[in-house]
C-alpha cells in the first residue's frame, strides 16, 4: 500500500514540476519576444524615415538596414537563448512578418 501511493505521490510532484517548468519556460519566451519586438519597433522608424527618398541608392540602402536588423535580432535571440536556456517563439520568418507590419504602422503614423 505504502510503495503504491509512494509511487502516485511520486508522478503527481513530477507532474507539478514539469507544469511549473512550462509556465516558466512560456513566460521566458514571451519576455524574449517582447525584447526582440522593442527592437523591431526601434529600427522601423529609422527605416521609415529613409523609405520617403526614392532613390536606387536609398532602397539599397533600406535593404541593407532590413537585413542587418534581421541579423541583429538573431544574435539577440541566440543571446536570449544562451542566457535563459529558453528559445523565443519568433522564428526568421516572424521577424521579418514583424519587421514588414511595424513600418507599415509608422508609415500610418506619419
Amino acid at each position: 500500500m505504502i510503495s503504491g501511493n509512494l509511487k502516485v505521490l511520486t508522478f503527481i510532484f513530477t507532474l507539478k514540476i514539469g507544469i511549473i517548468f512550462g509556465r516558466y519556460s512560456s513566460a521566458v519566451s514571451v519576455s524574449h519576444d517582447l525584447t526582440l519586438r522593442k527592437q523591431v519597433r526601434m529600427h522601423a522608424k529609422e527605416l521609415v524615415l529613409l523609405d520617403d527618398i526614392e532613390t536606387p541608392e536609398m532602397k539599397k540602402r533600406i535593404e541593407s538596414l532590413v537585413s542587418g536588423i534581421l541579423r541583429d535580432l538573431k544574435n539577440k535571440a541566440q543571446d536570449l537563448t544562451e542566457s535563459s536556456g529558453v528559445y523565443p517563439s519568433m522564428d526568421e520568418q516572424n521577424f521579418k512578418e514583424y519587421v514588414q507590419l511595424v513600418i507599415k504602422e509608422v508609415n500610418r503614423g506619419k
